[in-house]
């Protein structure tokens, strides 16, 4: 009768479920926001050595010495370089969409609204400067010329969207709108990479002068007589 009890007691035992691992705060932080804090800190660390040295200079070891992490802390986020730099450049198209949408639900007229903008955008490359050599560097790279190419598309997105808002008279189609509006964007960002890198000698009040009005009359231009 004994055995049997320990019999029972054992299966008893095998039934009952996995004791579950709690992963303890360290030094009262959780894991989870170790890992974020490492990850925003390697993140930091590479638009600084960009900044610093150019893109070439991103390597892990130098992203993991700035940080003061050790090596292994950055395959717990990123599996190579590029991976980190698409990061990068990920969050900052991200806070710069942020910052202009804001700007363009302000001004009473479509002039305003984009002067309000243009200056936005100017104001959050040249007030931190590591993220206008992110911006003159984004086509060095696949991973990075596919994050000035979103860049490009979304901006171009928020044109129309505002332009729409503000009943602009503009392209009749929808597509001749995208269009125009992608050309637009497009080439207002090579232009501004070429000031940003000193290649204009234009100051910035006759720039932004330029660059609103280059957007007022792109976004107001009637559709071409078709032949």
């Amino acid at each position: 009768m004994p055995a049997a009890t320990t019999t029972w007691q054992s299966g008893q035992a095998m039934n009952q479920p996995a004791p579950r691992i709690v992963r303890r705060p360290y030094g009262g932080t959780p894991a989870a926001d170790r890992r974020a804090q490492r990850r925003a800190a390697l993140l930091d660390a590479a638009l600084d050595l960009l900044a610093a040295e150019g893109v070439t200079a991103v390597t892990v070891r130098k992203v993991c010495a700035a940080a003061k992490l050790n090596d292994r802390y950055f395959r717990e986020s990123f599996a190579d370089i590029d991976d980190l730099m698409g990061a990068v450049m990920e969050h900052h198209i991200a806070l710069a969409l942020t910052t202009l949408t804001e700007a363009a639900g302000q001004g009473d007229t479509p002039a305003e609204q984009t002067r309000l903008v243009v200056n936005t955008a100017l104001d959050f490359l040249t007030e931190d400067p590591r993220r206008a050599r992110l911006f003159i560097e984004s086509q060095a790279t696949a991973t990075l010329r596919t994050g000035r190419q979103q860049l490009t598309k979304l901006v171009a997105v928020l044109v129309v969207s505002e332009a729409r808002r503000q009943h602009i008279t503009g392209p009749a189609t929808d597509s001749d709108f995208e269009l125009t509006a992608l050309t637009l964007v497009s080439g207002c960002l090579e232009v501004l990479a070429m000031w940003l890198r000193g290649d204009l000698t234009t100051e910035r009040t006759a720039f932004t002068n330029f660059l609103v009005t280059m957007i007022l009359t792109a976004t107001h231009t009637e559709p071409a007589t078709k032949i």
